[in-house]
């Protein structure tokens, strides 16, 4: 069994995916209020993996974030630290992406505080 260390993990998620998110309090927000959003259709944040911080995180932001993954537009990019793609989830959600409660494989439940730390991040830094 071969193990990979990765560093970095980079989502793809369609932005309808986040409407029962919350961004700055406010429910239901637009794309234009959401960090990380990439073309303004898919929601792209780079995860420093040791640490649990938003590398692309606009700054002073806070969100709760619950999403129910939706199958076909998802992938999980995880990555050097020169950004290199190491391997490719497109399953499951992996568990570090529900730190404070059961995402089961289908939905991601974070916090994310004003400077893009995700609380509660208990890493999982290899792939088997």
């Amino acid at each position: 069994m071969k193990i990979v260390q990765y560093v970095k993990m980079k989502i793809f998620l369609k932005d309808r995916d986040l409407e029962l998110s919350t961004i700055n309090g406010k429910k239901y927000p637009t794309t234009d209020e959401i960090p990380c959003m990439n073309n303004g259709d898919m929601w792209c944040p780079l995860i420093d993996v040791e640490n649990g911080i938003i590398i692309n995180w606009e700054k002073g932001t806070t969100a709760n974030i619950n999403i129910e993954v939706d199958y076909d537009y998802r992938v999980f990019e995880c990555l050097d630290e020169n950004k290199n793609i190491l391997h490719i989830l497109e399953e499951r959600v992996p568990d570090s992406l529900s730190p404070e409660k059961e995402g089961y494989g289908e939905y991601i439940h974070m916090t994310i505080n004003n400077e893009g730390v995700i609380n509660k991040w208990n890493p999982i830094l290899t792939l088997r």
